[in-house]
């Protein structure tokens, strides 16, 4: 069984590889490199666990179902709680620089950050509510 803290550093350590591919194939993106420092360095990890619990959380369904409006509406309190102007997200989304194969890494990623944020929010509930 994992710890809380485990969860911590897994979910941040993908969200960084993550966001480290995608500035590989958007290297001038002052956005997502503004993105990473503050995933990295500026924010604790625990606020942004909380805030992938709030806001990505709830719509679990649209990932699991790879419907693309998580990335064009559900994603911009987020990036604006991070105090970006941009979202991120929905910027490479639209990008016409990605192609279906890479739309579909992209879910597998937030997949994997999703089964974390997961197991890390059954572990902040109590017994009484699982």
């Amino acid at each position: 069984m994992s710890t809380q803290i485990e969860i911590l550093i897994k979910f941040k350590n993908i969200l960084v590889l993550f966001i480290d591919e995608l500035i590989e194939q958007f290297p001038y993106d002052s956005d997502l490199i503004l993105c990473r420092i503050y995933i990295k360095d500026q924010i604790p990890i625990e606020h942004i666990m909380k805030l992938f619990v709030i806001h990505f959380y709830p719509q679990k369904t649209l990932i699991e179902e790879k419907n693309e409006l998580f990335f064009l509406e559900g994603t911009q309190t987020f990036f604006e709680k991070l105090k970006l102007k941009t979202n991120v997200f929905k910027k490479i989304w639209l990008s016409d620089t990605i192609d279906d194969e890479d739309r579909v890494v992209i879910w597998e990623w937030v997949n994997s950050l999703l089964v974390l944020v997961d197991k890390y929010d059954k572990l902040n509930k109590p017994e009484s509510a699982t």
